[in-house]
């Protein structure tokens, strides 16, 4: 019997900074019995949004700071560095009109854009986009 977690963790890294983020809804839920992702991504570049104006996914999912859920009691893995490295790139994403293209696992990659949610121009979101 597979136990899947509501929550899925996982250790993004850009550079020298790495924080640890909430992905929702879990990766793992989509396949059952496969893992799409290790609990480690690094971000291995950054591309114009331009250039790919359809991203082919096959899962979207909300990447949230893990400093999020540790508010009310418990310790996230790392310092508070996870909610900087999502604000920071947030920003600079939309601002600068780019995506990052990040390594999930060996041969899964994935792209984290900043994505509008329906019905709401004012309400946006950090997205994980499986390709």
């Amino acid at each position: 019997m597979i136990v899947l977690d509501p929550l899925y963790q996982a250790r993004l890294s850009c550079g020298w900074m790495t924080g640890w983020v909430t992905l929702y809804p879990n990766p793992n839920n989509m396949k059952k019995g496969t893992d799409l992702l290790h609990r480690y991504m690094d971000i291995i570049g950054f591309m114009d949004i331009a250039s790919i104006p359809c991203i082919p996914s096959f899962s979207t999912h909300a990447l949230i700071p893990y400093t999020l859920f540790t508010a009310g009691g418990g310790e996230a893995p790392t310092s508070d560095e996870s909610l900087y490295l999502c604000l920071l790139l947030f920003n600079t994403l939309k601002d600068q009109k780019m995506v990052a293209i990040t390594r999930t696992s060996e041969s899964q990659y994935a792209v984290i854009t900043v994505s509008t949610i329906p019905d709401s121009c004012k309400n946006t979101i950090l997205s994980l986009l499986f390709v």
